[in-house]
């Protein structure tokens, strides 16, 4: 325990100063227990569903990304291009999820991208000095309030 010197208190109403010690818990911190990692289970799921559109969306004119996929590779690339209308007309959450909270998300899409990659070329993943990265477009435009003027709006 340490005792920490006392706290003047004479702005607290009743008039005259207060002394108090305050008693602290001295914790030390064992520098070789190991580090907690913070998990978080929405961005686990956006991982999972982003892996699913990947490996089921296919557009009507035949357009899906195992092809692009393959295309990247081929190429020795490291960042697949997505169309946001694919994932607004594939899943309604994963849309919003991104719309709302698309910087929180960025790193699990690269984590559902890398196990995307990993189940189609695994020595690709393995062997890459690069990470992958997806680029999105066609994403709608998020202005901050403040930002707002009459002549965005109408």
């Amino acid at each position: 325990e340490v005792l920490l010197p006392p706290q003047n208190n004479a702005g607290l109403p009743g008039g005259a100063p207060q002394m108090q010690y305050q008693q602290v818990r001295d914790e030390r911190v064992d520098v070789d227990a190991p580090a907690h990692i913070s998990v978080d289970p929405a961005g686990q799921l956006v991982a999972s569903m982003f892996e699913e559109f990947l490996t089921n969306y296919e557009a009507q004119d035949g357009y899906n990304y195992t092809n692009q996929l393959h295309k990247m590779v081929s190429r020795d690339g490291s960042t697949l291009f997505i169309d946001f209308s694919h994932i607004s007309d594939f899943d309604f959450e994963l849309k919003e999820a991104l719309e709302m909270e698309f910087y929180r998300f960025t790193p699990f899409l690269r984590q559902g991208l890398t196990q995307f990659t990993k189940s189609l070329h695994p020595t690709y993943v393995e062997s890459s000095s690069n990470q992958l990265f997806v680029s999105i477009y066609n994403l709608p435009e998020i202005m901050a309030v403040r930002s707002l003027r009459t002549d965005k709006i109408g």
